[in-house]
């Protein structure tokens, strides 16, 4: 008997010592999850990126969308790891540590937006270029407001900037949909056909804004997961984007798709 005892009295002397991470909580242990998710996916957007379109396929030199797409990556992660970092030494407002994952998350938001806006204003390339200009200065007095105000506003100016950024990226979609149903934009058959582009664009903005819905909810695991996603509806609609018409450059005076499968000629044929 006293053996039983000593048993379940060391049980219960472990399960005091143990850790359970609630995920429906605001934890610091909770927080971390979320970025360490966070992390991961970007990772996986990057990893795609290097692999496949630049390494295997060799479209990415030529993409400058993707390009873009591959940045705001790595400042995500870059993001993810100063905020995984600061709640591991308990640095959560006094320091600077907290204001390095703003800035490099509030960067990594604005260059994706810069993709999207590509695709609305698609042939307006100095429109494009002078509304890049514009999120710049926003995004620099996002990071300002965000630096003062830490912490004395219920809402971070941080968080009201990455709202403002997925209604202008779903606004962004749209446009970029009506004007490739209305021809003002195109793909090169080889690439993707009229039909299934379509459908890839209407599949990207429902899936940007309930996306960005669920990255609202205050549960840092689902919320940050779904910011996550928004980066993958991102990374894979810029690769058609980025192939788009307007994007190729004119090599010689006509705009040529980049390579894709269908240019490959089966083995079969031999």
């Amino acid at each position: 008997s006293r053996f039983v005892t000593a048993f379940f009295l060391k049980r219960d002397q472990d399960r005091s010592m143990a850790v359970i991470i609630n995920f429906l909580s605001l934890s610091s242990a909770s927080l971390v999850v979320g970025h360490t998710i966070f992390f991961m996916i970007n990772l996986f957007n990057a990893c795609y990126l290097i692999v496949f379109e630049w390494f295997l396929f060799q479209r990415l030199q030529k993409n400058v969308l993707s390009r873009l797409v591959l940045l705001a990556a790595f400042l995500q992660m870059a993001s993810c790891f100063a905020t995984i970092w600061r709640y591991n030494i308990d640095d959560l407002t006094e320091a600077i540590t907290p204001h390095i994952g703003f800035g490099f998350g509030i960067a990594a938001n604005s260059v994706r937006s810069i993709c999207f806006l590509y695709l609305a204003f698609n042939v307006k390339k100095k429109l494009v270029m002078a509304l890049s200009i514009a999120l710049a200065v926003c995004a620099l007095i996002a990071f300002a407001l965000n630096y003062v105000l830490l912490g004395s506003m219920p809402v971070s100016p941080f968080s009201i900037y990455l709202v403002l950024l997925c209604l202008v990226e779903s606004c962004c979609i749209f446009a970029g949909r009506r004007a490739f149903l209305s021809n003002r934009i195109d793909l090169h058959p080889s690439i993707l056909s009229k039909e299934l582009m379509t459908k890839q664009l209407s599949l990207s903005l429902f899936g940007h804004i309930i996306c960005s819905l669920i990255a609202s909810v205050p549960i840092p695991v689902v919320s940050y997961s779904a910011a996550g996603l928004l980066y993958v509806n991102c990374n894979v609609l810029m690769l058609y984007v980025g192939q788009m018409d307007f994007m190729v450059k004119e090599d010689t005076g006509e705009n040529e798709p980049l390579p894709s499968q269908a240019e490959i000629q089966p083995f079969n044929d031999v």
